[in-house]
């Protein structure tokens, strides 16, 4: 585990809460399609 700056880390929440969902959603669809050309 790397310790980070606190500060450092609130920004990267936050910054990382307004596209939450977004990237959630891409990320998923991605791994997905990633899986299914892997797997087939």
């Amino acid at each position: 585990m790397q310790k980070r700056n606190p500060e450092a880390v609130g920004v990267l929440r936050r910054t990382a809460n307004k596209f939450d969902r977004i990237s959630l959603v891409m990320a998923l669809s991605i791994n997905a399609d990633c899986q299914f050309i892997f797997l087939w």
